[in-house]
C-alpha cells in the first residue's frame, strides 16, 4: 500500500503514461472502497557466486534473503561470505522510494547495494530491470548507491529483461554497462511527467458525503501553493511545468552523457526495441549468467570495460594524406606566446585535470572533444533555458505592468465617473433648491399682492361708506340747522299738514328750500348752500 500511496501523493514521475492510465481505475476503486492492497512478503534480493567446475563453467546462483526487519534468512549470510560474489538486485514494476507489495523501493535497493559493497568479497553489482519507470526522486538513491560502489572499485551493470523505460532508463544510464535479454526488449520513454490528484477546499466526496477541508495559517501563503493553484484552476500549471522542464533538461543531459551516440530522436519519449538501439541506448545482448561472468572478468582484469564514444560524422573524417591528422583535426592552433598557459576552464570542460601542451599546441583525444562538445551543448541548453525563462519572466513582468496600467486606468475612470456623477447630483440638487425658492418667492409675492389689492378694495369701500355716512350726518345737521333757523309759525290752529310734517316754505315767502328726497344729499346740500349764500344767511 505504501507504493500506491506514494504514486498518488508524489507529483513528479519518470514513468510510462500507459502504466498510469491503466492503473487509474484500480487506484480509484481502492480509494472509494477503502481497500488495502498488501501481501505478507515480497521478493528478496539475491547474490550470485561464481562456482566453476570442469563440467559446467556457468555461474551458480546462490540466494540470500533479507527480511523487512533486516535479518538474513538463507544459506548465504552477508558477513559469512568467503568467496567472491556479485550482488544482484531486481528492479521490477513501478519504481517508488518506499516500494510496494511486490517490489522493493529505491531506498531498499540503495541500502542493500551499499551493504554489499562494504563486503570484501563483493566484486560487482547487477540490476535486473523490468520496469516502466517511476519516481523522479528515486534516481537520487540509485546515483548515491552507484557512486558508493565506484568509490570501492566495483562496477555496476544493468540487465534488462523486458522493459527499461523512463526512470528505469535513467537507472540504466548511470550503470557502467547495459545489456538486454531479448531483441524485442524495450528501451526509452525518456521524459518527465506529473501524476497526482487534486481536491479543492470545500468539495464533498460523492461516495462518503464527507466535506474536504484544507486550511492554512495566514503566513503560510507559499505552502503547497502550486497544488492549491491547480486545484482552484487547472490552467494554473506554469510553476509545475517549469519544474518538469528543468528535470527533463537534466534527464536528457545525463542520458546523452552516458550514451554519446544517442541523437535527438532517442531522447524525447519514444520507445525502441533493443536491437534497434544497440550501441546507442544499450551495449549488447547477453543472458544474466553471461553478464555475471563478464562482471567477474572485468573485476579480475581478464576483460576490459567498454568505453562509449560518439560516432564520428562522415564530414569529420580526416583525409588519409593529411601529414598531421591529430594536430589538424583535434588540436588548438599553436600559440608560442601562451604555450605554457593553463586553460583550466577548457580542461574542466573536456573532463581532464589539465591540458597537455607542446610546442605544437594542445592536442585533444576524441573523448576530450566529446566532453567539450557535451559541455558546450549543456551550456547552450542551459543558456536557451535561461533565455526562455528570462522571456517568460519578462512576459510576466509585461503582463503585470499591463494589468497594473489597466487597473490604474480603470480605477481613474471609476473615480472620474463617480466625481462627475457627484457633481451632477449636486448641480441637480442646487437647481431644484433654486427653483423651489423661486417658486416659493413668487407665490409669496402673489399672496402679498392679492392681500394688498384686497385691502385697497376694502379701504375704498370703507371710504365710500364713510363719505356716505358723513353726507347723511351733514344733511341731518343741515336739516336741524334749517329747522332751528326757520321763523316760528303763527299761533292759532294746528298746522295745515296736521302733524304730517311741515311744508316747505315757498321761496317767494323767503323760506329755505325743503329737503328734496328725490335728490342726493349732496345735491340737497348744494341747493341749500346756494340759498344761504343768496340770502346771506
Amino acid at each position: 500500500m505504501n507504493g500506491l500511496l506514494e504514486i498518488l501523493s508524489t507529483k513528479k514521475w519518470m514513468i510510462m503514461p500507459e502504466y498510469v492510465h491503466g492503473s487509474r481505475t484500480m487506484w480509484e476503486q481502492n480509494l472509494n472502497g477503502h481497500i488495502g492492497l498488501e501481501f505478507d512478503k515480497k521478493k528478496k534480493p539475491y547474490a550470485m557466486q561464481l562456482i566453476k567446475s570442469a563440467e559446467d563453467a556457468a555461474p551458480e546462483i546462490k540466494e540470500y534473503q533479507v527480511t523487512e526487519q533486516g535479518k538474513v534468512e538463507s544459506r548465504w549470510w552477508m558477513e559469512d561470505m568467503d568467496a567472491p560474489f556479485v550482488n544482484v538486485m531486481p528492479v521490477a514494476g513501478p519504481i517508488t522510494r518506499e516500494g510496494g507489495a511486490c517490489s522493493y523501493g529505491s531506498m531498499d535497493l540503495r541500502d542493500w547495494l551499499m551493504e554489499a559493497a562494504n563486503n570484501e568479497f563483493c566484486k560487482a553489482h547487477v540490476f535486473v530491470i523490468n520496469s516502466p519507470g517511476g519516481s523522479a526522486w528515486a534516481i537520487n538513491d540509485f546515483k548515491q548507491a552507484i557512486e558508493y560502489a565506484h568509490e570501492r572499485g566495483q562496477k555496476v551493470y544493468a540487465f534488462v529483461d523486458g522493459l527499461c523505460a523512463s526512470a528505469a532508463m535513467y537507472l540504466a544510464s548511470v550503470c557502467d554497462e547495459v545489456y538486454y535479454m531479448h531483441p524485442k526488449d524495450l528501451f526509452g520513454s525518456i521524459g518527465v511527467m506529473a501524476v497526482f490528484y487534486t481536491e479543492k477546499n470545500g468539495t464533498t466526496n460523492k461516495y462518503t458525503n464527507e466535506t474536504f477541508h484544507e486550511l492554512y495559517d495566514p503566513e503560510s501563503y507559499d505552502k503547497n501553493k502550486w497544488y492549491r493553484d491547480l486545484a482552484d484552476d487547472p490552467k494554473n500549471d506554469k510553476v509545475l511545468i517549469e519544474e518538469l522542464k528543468e528535470d527533463g533538461v537534466q534527464f536528457r543531459k545525463d542520458i546523452q552523457a552516458a550514451f554519446p551516440a544517442a541523437k535527438e530522436e532517442h531522447i524525447h519519449g519514444k520507445l525502441f526495441e533493443a536491437d534497434k538501439v544497440t550501441g546507442i541506448l544499450c551495449d549488447g545482448q547477453m543472458t544474466l549468467g553471461e553478464v555475471i561472468t563478464r562482471a567477474f572478468e572485468v573485476a579480475n582484469g581478464s576483460a576490459e570495460p567498454i568505453t562509449r564514444v560518439k560516432p564520428v560524422a562522415p564530414e569529420d573524417d580526416v583525409p588519409e594524406d593529411d601529414p598531421a591528422p591529430a594536430a589538424n583535426a583535434n588540436s588548438l592552433t599553436p600559440n608560442n606566446n601562451n604555450s605554457m598557459k593553463e586553460y583550466k576552464n577548457i580542461a574542466t570542460a573536456c573532463g581532464v585535470e589539465e591540458l597537455v601542451q607542446t610546442e605544437e599546441g594542445a592536442h585533444f583525444v576524441p573523448e576530450m572533444l566529446d566532453a567539450l562538445d557535451q559541455t558546450l551543448e549543456q551550456h547552450a541548453t542551459e543558456k536557451a533555458a535561461a533565455e526562455e525563462k528570462i522571456q517568460t519572466l519578462q512576459g510576466q513582468v509585461d503582463n503585470a505592468q499591463t494589468e497594473r496600467e489597466e487597473a490604474v486606468a480603470n480605477r481613474e475612470k471609476e473615480l472620474n465617473e463617480a466625481h462627475e456623477q457627484a457633481i451632477a447630483n449636486l448641480n441637480e440638487e442646487h437647481n431644484q433648491a433654486i427653483e423651489k425658492l423661486n417658486t416659493e418667492h413668487t407665490e409669496a409675492l402673489q399672496t402679498e399682492k392679492d392681500a394688498r389689492e384686497k385691502a385697497e378694495g376694502e379701504a375704498k369701500d370703507l371710504q365710500a361708506k364713510l363719505d356716505e355716512a358723513n353726507q347723511i350726518i351733514a344733511d341731518q345737521k343741515g336739516q336741524i340747522e334749517a329747522m332751528t333757523a326757520a321763523p316760528a309759525a303763527e299761533k292759532g290752529g294746528s298746522p295745515a299738514n296736521n302733524g304730517q310734517g311741515a311744508e316747505a316754505p315757498d321761496a317767494e315767502e323767503g323760506g329755505m328750500p325743503a329737503y328734496d328726497h328725490s335728490k342726493s344729499p349732496k345735491e340737497n346740500k348744494e341747493i341749500r348752500e346756494a340759498w344761504k349764500k343768496a340770502h346771506q344767511v
